[in-house]
């Protein structure tokens, strides 16, 4: 969408956000693992199975009370793209954004992990 509206977009960084909710680690062999894989190749994409506070015994969606510190990055200016994000072209000039975004978002993580984040901290993107 930014690329065809010529629009300049802010990336942003949460340091903290992941620390809100639990979530269940499913090891692979499981029956839930099977049950997740065969979720994935119907609809593309699982479900995470999170929980956050727990209510008399029982957990909830309601996030745990974990500081969240939202950083704002400077926008990064976008060429308008005309043709078709699906060609070879598209494709390629969405890389290339894409790449801005995750070098901003390095840039960002670098610059406040000593104040949010692990000093050790690294940054990784899964």
């Amino acid at each position: 969408l930014t690329l065809s509206s010529l629009s300049s977009f802010p990336p942003f960084h949460a340091p903290g956000e992941s620390d809100m909710y639990n979530m269940l680690k499913i090891e692979q062999g499981t029956a839930l693992y099977k049950v997740q894989r065969v979720y994935q190749s119907i609809f593309g994409f699982t479900i995470p199975i999170f929980w956050g506070r727990t209510i008399w015994g029982l957990p909830t969606v309601i996030p745990k009370k974990k500081p969240v510190h939202v950083v704002l990055g400077s926008p990064i200016q976008v060429e308008r793209f005309s043709g078709d994000l699906h060609s070879p072209e598209g494709k390629s000039a969405v890389d290339a954004l894409h790449m801005k975004y995750l070098k901003e978002l390095e840039a960002m993580f670098h610059k406040h992990k000593e104040k949010w984040a692990h000093p050790k901290g690294v940054f990784n993107i899964r």
